[in-house]
């Protein structure tokens, strides 16, 4: 089985297993590669040159997905084992066996995706439900490619990811009482009637096919197993695409290395709170299915209040929760101060980075040891986790993201593409590629290019500021353009700015993120409308019209938590917008005492300031 390893025992035994894995690279994923069932040899396990932003894995291999994801349970006699435990709205629990789950996926391939060519893309729009799970699966293992849209998505940027993607299937799920939701699935079947299957009219759960027989698809190593798209304020949605083989093999190996940790069983783990993400598909779905490993589903509408994490905590075998710090934090404060009987295992905090404060509240709260609360760095193009904080002593620092994966090689480099010193800050970048990485923005590749490989030729660029100390530990310091994140999801502020300048009445805006919400950041937004907003009244109405507009094109999520109506931006002398001032704006740090004289327009502000400034 998968999770049968041995994992580094110290940080002696991690450098040598590490080294090996980077310095004999090829060989190292050759071997990794054992874990796939290959139905055609590939030919070779890699071709890359990060200079074009050109990589290869596996080249002419082909796989069965289900007899990886599916038909290996059933082969060692872990068909009665639970793949997806669910807690419905009311908070009653139900374990879905292997067994079950199998015969789901042989009826919803059977019924919707039998007559439908190898490499047909479907998009699932729903809530977490166990009909969600199956049709991920059952997409995959009928030869498809699977497009999971979050269902806090406005219905306008669903519509943008429909008409990106082409899909031949679109699955929804109206047994749901979120009516923001249902009206977004009846405009988008008054729109697209003949593609849409609503799960809720559907006998999936019932379903008593036989498992005997069925074979799936054998599909190209390289036919994307899902597109991935992420709301950004853009109004041209971005759709990842992560390769079938290389992905499975990756999240696997992944999810082995972090969660079986030397941990050689089977475990349950939630990643519940970023259902949707790219982190929930490797460690909420591929993952788990690769390594036998079961899922937490659980009703959105379903309050999770200690008795519920007492309930997920006592499932059988070790718990892990992946969540961002935020939402776990929130779980610690529910858990109260009273132990849990039967704590959670690893606690793993993705999309933030757990302080030591932060990780000691969540240990002492829901796990038995310091060591178990880790970090994972990941992003929306990366897979899976490329670096992260390993539940043993002597693998963890605090504040840090931890050591790098193997067969990744991570450097800090400097703005014009000269490796950093040890302890010298400058930008995560990578001079090699990996399985699970995305290898293209759907029908958009010169965009994917110019967003990750352009900016410093041989490397992937992350934008996100790091830095290596004397140990091997890696440390993220802070985003270095314009993003930031909120409930789980990233925000590009330029793109951002562009969707309100797009309202009707807006003529300029700047957009900032402020840090210390408990979901994350918050966007405070600064504009300076037409001649039609002048009074009060029309301000007041201005502001709830403009909400309204942000919401229905980019979601609930991406709604500004304070709004300033400006004559005009403030800027230097030479024209460029003053964000600085405008954070202090925002943090109610600017006072009547400011001196102003370094700005071309002062005015622009002075109204905001108790007796005028200066």
């Amino acid at each position: 089985m998968i999770i049968n390893h041995s994992s580094p025992k110290n940080i002696r035994e991690y450098r040598e297993s590490y080294n090996l894995s980077v310095t004999a690279r090829e060989k190292y994923w050759a071997e990794e590669s054992k874990l796939i069932k290959w139905e055609k040899a590939f030919e070779r396990v890699l071709e890359e040159d990060l200079s074009k932003g050109s990589f290869s894995w596996f080249k002419g291999g082909e796989i069965n997905i289900w007899n990886n994801l599916i038909r290996t349970w059933l082969d060692h006699g872990n068909g009665d084992h639970c793949v997806i435990h669910h807690i419905d709205k009311s908070g009653n629990l139900r374990s879905i066996t292997m067994d079950e789950f199998s015969r789901m996926i042989i009826f919803s391939v059977g019924r919707w995706m039998g007559e439908l060519d190898n490499g047909f893309r479907a998009v699932v729009f729903m809530e977490d439900c166990v009909e969600s799970y199956v049709i991920e699966a059952g997409i995959a293992v009928g030869g498809g490619v699977s497009v999971p849209v979050s269902s806090r998505f406005p219905v306008s940027f669903v519509e943008k990811i429909i008409d990106d993607s082409e899909p031949s299937l679109v699955f929804v799920n109206t047994s749901t009482e979120n009516s923001t939701y249902l009206k977004s699935v009846q405009e988008i079947a008054e729109k697209h009637p003949s593609v849409v299957v609503d799960m809720a009219n559907s006998s999936v759960l019932h379903s008593k096919d036989e498992i005997d027989g069925f074979t799936g698809r054998t599909i190209s190593a390289s036919q994307p197993l899902f597109l991935f798209y992420n709301s950004s304020g853009s109004e041209k949605p971005k759709g990842y695409v992560f390769e079938a083989a290389p992905y499975l093999l990756h999240s696997a190996v992944s999810m082995r290395d972090i969660f079986h940790f030397q941990r050689p069983w089977q475990i349950s783990i939630w990643a519940g709170s970023l259902t949707r993400g790219v982190v929930s598909q490797a460690y909420g779905i591929w993952g788990p299915l690769m390594c036998q490993d079961a899922v937490f589903s659980i009703d959105p509408h379903c309050a999770v209040d200690r008795d519920i994490l007492y309930k997920i905590a006592s499932i059988k075998g070790p718990v892990s929760i992946l969540g961002n710090p935020q939402t776990l934090l929130k779980f610690a404060d529910e858990a109260g101060d009273e132990k849990f009987n039967k704590p959670f295992d690893i606690i793993a905090g993705a999309g933030d980075i757990f302080g030591p404060r932060q990780g000691r509240t969540i240990a002492r709260k829901l796990t038995e040891k310091s060591e178990n609360v880790i970090n994972l760095w990941i992003q929306r193009n990366t897979g899976v986790s490329l670096m992260s904080t390993l539940p043993a002593q002597e693998l963890q620092k605090p504040g840090s993201i931890g050591v790098a994966a193997k067969g990744i090689i991570p450097e800090i480099i400097s703005e014009v593409g000269h490796p950093c010193q040890v302890n010298e800050s400058g930008q995560i970048a990578f001079s090699c590629s990996w399985p699970a990485m995305a290898t293209s923005i759907f029908n958009q590749h010169d965009r994917f290019l110019n967003l990750h490989f352009r900016k410093v030729p041989g490397y992937l660029t992350t934008n996100d500021g790091g830095r290596k100390d004397q140990d091997g530990f890696w440390y993220f310091m802070k985003r270095l353009d314009d993003e930031f994140k909120i409930n789980d999801f990233s925000i590009s502020t330029s793109e951002l700015e562009s969707t309100v300048v797009s309202h009707k009445h807006v003529m300029e805006a700047a957009v900032i993120g402020v840090e210390g919400a408990e979901s994350g950041d918050t966007i405070v937004i600064f504009t300076v409308p037409d001649d039609t907003v002048e009074t009060n009244e029309q301000r007041e109405l201005f502001t709830s019209e403009l909400k309204i507009f942000l919401r229905e094109k980019i979601g609930d999520f991406a709604l500004p938590f304070q709004i300033f109506i400006l004559d005009e931006l403030p800027r230097t002398r030479t024209g460029k917008v003053v964000r600085p001032l405008l954070h202090r704006i925002a943090g109610n740090d600017l006072s009547s005492t400011d001196d102003l004289s370094h700005l071309s327009n002062p005015d622009s502000v002075r109204n905001l300031l108790p007796n005028g400034g200066k």
